[in-house]
C-alpha cells in the first residue's frame, strides 16, 4: 500500500501555509510543525538520541485537537483516517505504526481506561520497538517489529494512567471550545488550503535531506551547549 501520495493542487509556499496553521492553532502549531519536520528525518535523529517522543494533543470536544493532528497528517495524505485506539486491535495498531517510515500515524480517542497492553505498546513506540511475536509460518523464531514513524495521539483525557507513558509524550493542551467569527474564517481558509493538498511542502523539505544528514550532529551539539 502506498501511504504517501503527492497530490498537491496548490502552489502555496511553506512559509505561507505554516503561517496559516499558526494563526489558527497558535503555539501548539509551532510545536506540531517542529514534530512534523523532525519526523521527516526520524531515521537520522533517533540513532543519535535513542528515542523519539510521541506527540499528544489533549482537549475537550470542539477544541481543535483532531483538526491540528489532521493538519499535520495533510503533509503526507489528503484523506487520512485516524485509528480509534478504543476499537482497534493491538495487531491492527502494531501494523499501522510499522507500515510507514519517516511519516506520521494519527491515533485518536485515547482514554485512560484502554487495555493496558495498548499502553505498553505506546511506551515501546518511544524506543522504536513494535509488536514482538513468534513467526509460526517460517522458522518459528521470535520477530521484533520496528517502529520508524512519528505518532500523534489525540483524545479527551489526559494520559495520566501511566507516568512512564506521560514522560514519553510531547504534551499539548487545547482548551478553547468557542471561537469567534474571525477565528472560524481563518480555520475555513486553512481547511481549503489543506484540501487542495500540501504534500509538495514535504517534498521541498526532503530535498534538503543530504544537508540535514551532514549537519545534524553538529547542530545538536551546538543546541546542547
Amino acid at each position: 500500500e502506498r501511504k504517501f501520495c503527492p497530490n498537491s493542487r496548490s502552489d502555496i509556499s511553506l512559509h505561507d501555509f505554516f503561517a496559516k496553521v499558526i494563526n489558527v492553532f497558535g503555539d501548539n502549531a509551532i510545536i506540531s510543525l517542529c514534530f512534523y519536520m523532525a519526523t521527516l528525518f526520524r531515521d537520522v535523529i533517533k540513532p543519535q538520541v535513542c528515542f523519539f517522543p510521541l506527540l499528544n494533543v489533549f482537549g475537550p470536544k470542539g477544541s481543535g485537537k483532531t483538526e491540528l493532528a489532521e493538519t499535520i497528517m495533510s503533509f503526507f495524505t489528503s484523506d487520512n483516517e485516524p485509528l480509534n485506539i478504543e476499537t482497534a486491535t493491538i495487531p491492527a495498531l502494531s501494523d499501522a505504526v510499522a507500515s510507514v517510515s519517516n511519516s506520521n500515524v494519527h491515533i485518536d480517542e485515547f482514554k485512560n481506561g484502554i487495555d493496558i497492553k495498548k499502553i505498553e505498546m505506546l511506551k515501546d513506540c518511544w524506543g522504536g520497538y513494535g509488536r514482538c511475536k513468534m513467526n509460526m509460518d517460517k522458522d518459528k523464531k521470535r520477530e521484533q517489529a520496528r517502529v520508524d514513524c512519528g505518532i500523534i495521539l489525540t483524545g479527551q483525557e489526559m494520559p495520566t494512567i501511566d507516568v512512564a507513558l506521560f514522560t514519553r509524550l510531547i504534551f499539548l493542551t487545547c482548551e478553547k471550545q468557542h471561537h469567534s467569527q474571525e477565528e472560524r474564517e481563518r480555520f475555513t481558509d486553512l481547511l481549503h488550503c489543506r484540501q487542495m493538498g500540501v504534500t509538495h511542502i514535504t517534498l521541498q523539505i526532503l530535498s534538503l535531506r543530504e544537508q540535514f544528514k551532514a549537519n545534524f550532529s553538529k547542530a545538536m551539539k551546538k543546541a546542547e551547549a
